[in-house]
């Protein structure tokens, strides 16, 4: 009868101790296109109160293309950060460096490009100080002046929240000026991620940079056929080495991507490819990431002129 209690007892604790489930939800938009003459701020404020009312998740990625980010920076600060904020909750924001912020590359001309990198800048001075890094990219990156003295590590970086490892890909700061619209995975960065897939135990991983490693087949609306979406503009570079790595490591669940202002879902064995839509312009899109243990789902957002289609993509 005494070892049946004791064995009683040992189950009840074994469960106490056994490590539960978690949960982790958090956003994921891209190609905000920020500047004056085809956003305008309320654009985002209607975006952000959809977002508030749906619940914001643990923390925001944005995946690039701001063309003004110190007007994209306001805007998410104003609409969502403090709203946030005042309900007592501390938000993280993650910031991709997408083709646009490069000096000489923004859309808003006048006033991102005046010498002063401003854009690059930051968004070298918001990631600087962002929760939860684990990894600075290779220092010795960067040859765009916006980046000096050398700040590569604060546009290339990983970080952890829960089980999960996340790793933000900058394709633009090792390039010279002439070409820092070209997205590039050259030697230095595909070593970088191959170090950091190695240091992390993590159980999940995603992967986040402005442009897709592979052409996939996409929408630009839900009513529109697919059609062809290019891959990284630069094929000098080691973009497939880079695919073929994420994909060799069972944990990496996704690499999700923009700049192609289409959605798409480009499965690999266990790796999946998101291509996300543009956040704002013609249509707003987001991405809300669903964790719980191991079921994780990609829940699209995305309005249309007849109203709001949700989609559940399942990744694991």
């Amino acid at each position: 009868m005494m070892k049946k209690h004791l064995k009683f007892l040992l189950a009840v604790l074994l469960l106490a101790v056994a490590p539960a489930g978690f949960c982790l939800e958090f956003l994921y938009m891209t190609d905000l296109h920020f500047y004056q003459d085809k956003v305008p701020e309320a654009g985002f404020r209607k975006l952000a109160a959809r977002i508030l009312g749906i619940g914001a998740g643990d923390f925001l990625i944005t995946g690039g293309d701001y063309d003004n980010f110190p007007e994209a920076e306001a805007a998410v600060s104003r609409y969502l950060l403090e709203p946030l904020a005042r309900q007592g909750r501390t938000y993280a924001w993650y910031v991709v460096v997408g083709n646009h912020e490069p000096e000489g590359n923004a859309n808003e001309k006048q006033r991102n490009c005046d010498g002063s990198g401003r854009n690059i800048r930051r968004i070298i001075a918001r990631n600087s100080a962002v929760p939860g890094i684990v990894n600075r990219g290779p220092q010795s990156r960067s040859g765009l002046a916006e980046y000096q003295p050398d700040r590569a590590g604060c546009t290339t970086f990983s970080f952890d929240y829960e089980q999960c490892h996340f790793i933000i890909l900058d394709l633009y700061s090792a390039q010279a000026p002439e070409q820092s619209w070209q997205g590039q995975v050259d030697q230095a960065l595909l070593e970088w991620v191959r170090e950091d897939l190695r240091r992390t135990g993590q159980k999940y991983i995603f992967v986040f940079a402005h442009e897709p490693l592979k052409q996939f087949d996409g929408i630009k609306r839900w009513q529109e056929g697919a059609r062809s979406c290019g891959e990284i503009n630069c094929a000098a570079g080691e973009s497939n080495a880079l695919w073929e790595c994420l994909k060799a490591d069972d944990r990496v669940v996704a690499y999700v991507c923009g700049h192609t202002h289409s959605f798409g879902v480009l499965p690999a064995g266990r790796l999946y490819q998101l291509g996300i839509g543009e956040a704002l312009i013609e249509h707003e899109m987001f991405v809300k990431f669903i964790i719980e243990g191991d079921d994780i789902t990609a829940r699209i957002y995305r309005t249309e002129d007849a109203g709001e289609v949700i989609t559940d993509c399942k990744l694991r």
